[in-house]
């Protein structure tokens, strides 16, 4: 056992070294195109206790919207999510797949099927990792797993072997919804928004606002890129941005029904004037 957990570290230890120092040998932001995201982007984050947060829709430094996207007609997933710790985590992976079913992730009657991969899994250095998660499946133990989706949200587990570990879809303050979905009664019905929405360099500050209303009643609200948990009712916080910026809000019922809403802040940066001694 200690043979195993000391070998899963030093994996994790490993890839995250080889992925913070050689990321120019990977897949990286420019290489991969990011997703621009479609009407039905799914929004939010997921955790792993091994690898941390995997988030299903953002920016890259230089700009561009990335994330994962569901067509409605065929219900296949497609695009990136992102992990601090490991990198891209593709949803479209081509096969040959380790096993049934070959195909990559799609939703199918209400579950998720098929497999996503971890881009660095395909790599020379990754260890023998090969970075397959499977998201629905039978675990050790003989009982089911997967991820499903109802009443716009994602819930339960998908699995991501020794080295991402169980990849949790909902949880009390987090969860991966999708952006396009109805608001239903039982949903909380929010509002989310940055101003100004856009700022010129010096300038770095904008105002997030945010409101729900009372029925039904929201138990809890947060906010991500380090702003945290808010007021449930609404309120508004001054943030401070020197780069473009996706924010996005999550707020929860008591009874677990998400609203995930996006706000962005872009940052326009002046061209610096460098004076020149004439020749």
């Amino acid at each position: 056992m200690y043979q195993q957990s000391k070998f899963k570290f030093l994996i994790i230890l490993f890839l995250s070294l080889a992925f913070l120092a050689g990321i120019f040998l990977l897949s990286t932001q420019d290489e991969i195109s990011p997703v621009e995201a479609a009407d039905q982007s799914l929004f939010g984050y997921a955790w792993s206790s091994n690898i941390g947060w995997l988030k299903f829709r953002g920016m890259t430094q230089d700009g561009f919207t990335y994330g994962v996207s569901l067509d409605d007609v065929t219900g296949e997933l497609s695009g990136y999510a992102w992990s601090s710790n490991i990198g891209w985590i593709n949803f479209s992976p081509t096969g040959p797949y380790p096993e049934n079913p070959q195909q990559g992730a799609k939703l199918e009657n209400d579950k998720v099927v098929g497999w996503a991969r971890a881009i660095t899994g395909e790599e020379p250095f990754s260890g023998g990792w090969d970075g397959w998660i499977k998201m629905s499946g039978t675990a050790s133990d003989s009982s089911d797993y997967g991820v499903s989706f109802a009443d716009c949200n994602f819930t339960g587990y998908a699995w991501g072997s020794d080295i991402i570990g169980w990849i949790s879809f909902s949880g009390s303050t987090y969860g991966v919804s999708l952006s396009s979905c109805v608001v239903t009664k039982d949903q909380p019905n929010c509002s989310f928004s940055a101003s100004p929405d856009t700022i010129t360099s010096p300038q770095n500050s904008s105002t997030l606002y945010w409101s729900c209303e009372p029925d039904p009643l929201v138990d809890s609200c947060y906010i991500s890129e380090g702003v945290g948990g808010v007021a449930s009712a609404g309120g508004n916080q001054t943030v401070t941005v020197n780069e473009t910026t996706l924010f996005i809000l999550i707020c929860r019922t008591s009874e677990g029904a998400l609203s995930i809403l996006p706000a962005t802040v872009e940052v326009i940066k002046q061209p610096k004037i460098i004076e020149v001694l004439p020749r």
